[in-house]
């Protein structure tokens, strides 16, 4: 009897290696990190132990735009470089701040 170890035809597909001096987005090292890439993986862990307080917001604010389905909702104003607003963040999603423009 002859043995092989060559791998069956029902492994899973090999998983893509990092390419060295490539410079990945989050996004690129999170659909790498759903490919079961353990080295994305920690990369992305890392990111989000740096990074995810910093973009974390607090909702202590309300949406005041009126034609907003998510009107009176909690929200953070995200504002420019002059303090002027210009996004309203939802926490999931967002929108501009188009009622100040219209004034």
């Amino acid at each position: 009897m002859t043995t092989s170890a060559s791998p069956s035809s029902t492994t899973a597909a090999p998983i893509r290696h990092p390419q060295r001096g490539h410079r990945y987005t989050i996004e690129e090292l999170r659909n790498l990190a759903d490919q079961g890439n353990a080295w994305a993986l920690c990369q992305v862990d890392q990111w989000e132990l740096e990074f995810a307080n910093e973009y974390a917001g607090t909702l202590s604010e309300r949406c005041t735009d009126r034609s907003c389905e998510g009107f009176g909702e909690p929200v953070d104003l995200c504002s420019g470089q002059n303090g002027e607003p210009i996004d309203v963040d939802h926490g999931g999603w967002g929108h501009t701040v188009t009622w100040l423009r219209a004034a």
